[in-house]
């Protein structure tokens, strides 16, 4: 026995770990090795599609770069200096026109604004710690367009909607200090102004009062200072290109979610009106193709009206596709919301929420974060659907494209423009399902509160 030796006073030897192959070993050719070598027959299907691929892109390369005119005053210039390549020249000359249509040149600063507010508006809700998400999301839908309308389109406008319009101006201040708040102090501007009034320690409702009363000056003076200056009118038969898609696409969305969240909800109503009644509607709508309900709101809409009530073709196109793309919305939160398990509907009740503050609070920040892939797709799929514009004579990047192409000066310029198109949807779908992805990996939720 005294010459047994036990396992633990065995020295222990560990194995010199391998050398590691080089990047290039490791990476690329292990990569080919293991993805398009790894048998005879998938060796023989590589070779094939790369031959394939090259025999595509070899002469597209050609046409487009190789042979390609990038300067020139007219189509036929581009002729004389090479027929075989394609005439960038057309797109570059166009290139304004395909980001803003007619929209005048002196004024497409505020194109530009518009933009850039409704990023800022919408960037707390990226930003981490800030409790107010949800204020902030529903003023964007309820509250931006207002304020990108008196941008976009000026002239003199009425004491009320003028009104609308700089409560959005409020909106974007109050938000962001909301949102420093939040971040700094842990503190949204609400629970600020509550303990400066002495409000800390009453109902949270009463947070409502002095936030109402900052919107109501700060709105004011808004008001009054737009009073010093009119910004030129631009009508909304001047708008087109790229801002015009955006607008219409932006717009659609805002306008359809609240309705299509409204419709999903009726749908799973107890009240068997306002359920027979939404699930008509909503399958009603669905049974339609696009374009067909878009020639339906322009011929039937006027019907409908009271006589002498007259509708622009802008106003038409965002009253159909707001339709079209809420009752598709209303099936995905109505997906989202049965995918909440039954115990949080029954957790909201024991907390003694009602029916609407239990949806507001609980039920739809979860069902946000389960539809958001879908939503995602969704959005990218109405940007793609607001070319059928250009079907109803409104030109919006499509119908700048074809536009370009039946100028005397450029007439038969469409292969060019239409690829640039095609590229530029492409950046922006591409760029729209990163960030959906980016947002499920993530796991953010719209949270809740005032």
């Amino acid at each position: 026995m005294a010459d047994v030796v036990t396992k633990s006073s065995d020295p222990v030897f560990t194995p010199m770990p391998s050398r590691p192959a080089p990047v290039g070993q490791r990476g690329v050719i292990h990569w080919f090795k293991t993805r398009l070598f790894y048998s005879p027959a998938s060796t023989i299907f590589t070779l094939v599609t790369l031959y394939l691929l090259y025999s595509i892109a070899a002469p597209f390369y050609d046409w487009a770069v190789t042979n390609a005119v990038w300067e020139a005053s007219t189509r036929r210039e581009c002729f004389d200096k090479n027929m075989n390549g394609a005439c960038w020249a057309g797109v570059i000359h166009w290139f304004d026109s395909y980001l803003y249509g007619r929209f005048p040149v002196s004024e497409r600063w505020r194109a530009n604004l518009g933009g850039i507010l409704l990023i800022l508006w919408a960037l707390p809700i990226w930003l981490p710690r800030v409790s107010n998400k949800a204020t902030v999301l529903t003023t964007m839908v309820v509250v931006y367009p207002f304020l990108a309308v008196f941008l976009f389109l000026g002239g003199d406008w009425p004491l009320v909607p003028r009104a609308f319009a700089m409560l959005g101006v409020s909106f974007l201040i109050v938000n962001w200090c909301s949102a420093i708040l939040s971040m700094t102090t842990a503190r949204n501007l609400a629970q600020h102004l509550g303990g400066w009034f002495g409000l800390a320690d009453k109902h949270p409702s009463t947070l409502l009062y002095p936030m109402v009363a900052l919107h109501a000056v700060l709105t004011a003076l808004a008001v009054v200072v737009s009073y010093s200056f009119t910004l030129p009118y631009v009508e909304t038969g001047s708008w087109g290109g790229l801002f015009l898609t955006f607008v219409i696409a932006i717009s659609s969305s805002l306008f359809a979610f609240p309705i299509g969240i409204l419709l999903a909800l009726g749908r799973r109503s107890d009240m068997p009106v306002v359920r027979i009644s939404c699930t008509t509607f909503i399958e009603v709508v669905r049974s339609m193709p696009l374009v067909t309900l878009l020639f339906m709101v322009i011929v039937l809409l006027p019907l409908f009206m009271p006589a002498g009530t007259q509708f622009n073709k802008l106003m038409q196109a965002l009253i159909g596709l707001s339709l079209f793309t809420a009752v598709y919305l209303a099936e995905v939160v109505r997906s989202g919301m049965q995918a909440i398990p039954e115990g949080q509907y029954e957790a909201a009740s024991a907390l003694g929420f009602g029916y609407w503050r239990a949806t507001y609070l609980v039920i739809m920040p979860q069902a946000l974060k389960t539809m958001t892939p879908v939503l995602v797709t969704h959005f990218i799929g109405n940007l793609k659907d607001t070319t059928l514009v250009s079907i109803i004579g409104m030109y919006d990047l499509l119908g700048m494209l074809n536009v370009s192409g039946q100028n005397p000066e450029w007439n038969g310029l469409y292969q060019e423009p239409l690829l640039f198109g095609t590229v530029l949807f492409f950046v922006l779908c591409y760029f729209m399902s990163l960030y959906g992805r980016h947002l499920e990996k993530r796991g953010s939720g719209v949270s809740g509160g005032i």
